[in-house]
């Protein structure tokens, strides 16, 4: 595996990106740096659930040209099949060769064996998927680079599981790996490298950003990409970021992930702002959804504002979260633009009422305030949302206490602090 590996992973839970959602974003890979596509969304039903049956006629003519397109893009096309669901040891090994065989047979050259959210074990289950990884292997040709994904991918020592997983694994595999957790906020080169080498093999760091799916499809995650030591790099064969369920959303924070993989010396904020500047009208809907796990509040600037009182933050609110944007963007985003509009309503009339103004027509407190925390998307800070940290006790991968976001967004501080000030005027 070349250390030059960069993918954007489309590997989320949801309807997978329709066919042409798939061959635009393969066009624009290069532009952003990266050079891998890893096609294995969990809901297409002939990669995992009915991983099996084979490709019917219509879908491998899309998965030929997808391998057109990105050959065409310099991209490299990775895809995979994940038969941990039903897995059933050696009598399976014949299905799923036919399955890599026909993959294979569209002239892909980099394949997978993924075996991740799957039900958990220890060794003699390690032992046995990797044995399914070197059955699909000999069963083709020397031409494939192969890919593996363990059912403890979201680790920072060597579990049971993974020690037979690595023993019967052939070697070179590279393993994918997101960090300590499923989302994870800080990954260090010494846990790489100590993992590494207690696997004896090479790690793929598959980072859980900036995905949003499961407990966190409330939010979207636009902010500056989340910090990876410099030492990492040369720690790992190569990183993969997992993208959205929104393909162009996803743009934007992938190119960050990139951006700071390449050049880590470069400050994360002053990227994220040049690179949202260079995006036709998102500035303000990003401001109000940059939060992600490991700053889950609002946009800190906003917050200073709303707390000295400045005139910017009310402008930002007014002027208003479409001008500019692309219409397919806007389509996309539909549902956060019109959070940001209910949002953005409510705190400007408080904001009015807390400078002495009377109160503008139109709002409600009681009944505005509580409906937007009824909106399914949320903004200008996480009110709640569930994330991937865990720890595990024994065999069992646990989710942490910390995995659950609760807060207050911008709104939410507003009024309670106008609340307050009222009630010690009273």
């Amino acid at each position: 595996m070349s250390p030059s590996w960069v993918a954007l992973i489309e590997g989320f839970y949801g309807p997978p990106y329709t066919h042409e959602q798939r061959l635009e974003l393969l066009r624009w890979l290069p532009s952003a740096g990266l050079t891998d596509y890893a096609y294995g969304p969990k809901d297409d039903a002939f990669h995992r659930a009915s991983w099996r049956e084979p490709y019917p006629a219509h879908q491998l003519d899309q998965l030929a040209e997808t391998l057109e397109v990105a050959q065409a893009a310099g991209i490299v096309l990775t895809l995979s099949v994940s038969p941990g669901l039903d897995w059933r040891g050696e009598e399976d090994n014949e299905p799923l060769v036919a399955k890599v065989r026909q993959l294979h047979g569209l002239g892909v050259r980099s394949l997978g064996v993924y075996w991740d959210d799957v039900p958990p074990g220890g060794e003699d289950l390690g032992r046995s998927h990797a044995r399914g990884v070197a059955a699909a292997m000999s069963g083709l040709p020397d031409d494939v680079r192969w890919m593996t994904c363990g059912t403890d991918y979201a680790t920072s020592y060597v579990t049971p599981y993974l020690r037979g997983f690595a023993a019967e694994l052939p070697a070179g595999v590279p393993i994918a790996w997101t960090g300590p957790d499923v989302t994870s906020p800080a990954v260090t080169a010494a846990m790489a490298t100590e993992l590494a080498g207690g696997l004896g093999h090479p790690l793929l760091l598959c980072d859980n950003w900036p995905v949003n799916d499961l407990g966190m499809s409330s939010v979207l995650h636009l902010g500056p990409a989340p910090y990876r030591e410099p030492a990492l790099r040369d720690a790992v064969a190569g990183i993969g970021f997992n993208a959205m369920r929104l393909p162009l959303a996803s743009r934007l924070p992938v190119s960050l992930g990139v951006r700071h993989w390449l050049h880590p010396e470069e400050d994360r904020e002053a990227a994220w702002r040049s690179a949202v500047e260079a995006v036709p009208g998102l500035m303000p809907l990003a401001r109000a959804c940059r939060s992600w796990v490991d700053a889950p509040g609002p946009d800190p600037e906003l917050v200073g504002w709303l707390e000295s009182g400045d005139p910017r933050l009310l402008a930002y609110l007014e002027g208003g979260c479409r001008e500019g944007l692309d219409p397919a963007l806007a389509a996309e985003l539909a549902p956060w633009l019109e959070s940001w509009e209910a949002e953005a309503r409510v705190l400007s009339w408080v904001l009015r009422v807390a400078a002495g103004e009377d109160p503008p027509p139109g709002v409600d407190l009681g009944v505005d305030w509580l409906a937007l925390h009824r909106r399914e998307a949320q903004v200008l800070g996480t009110r709640l949302a569930l994330y991937g940290l865990s720890y595990r006790l024994a065999d069992r991968l646990l989710p942490h206490p910390a995995s659950v976001v609760r807060g207050e967004n911008l709104t939410d501080l507003a009024v309670r602090r106008v609340l307050e000030t009222l009630h010690a005027q009273a």
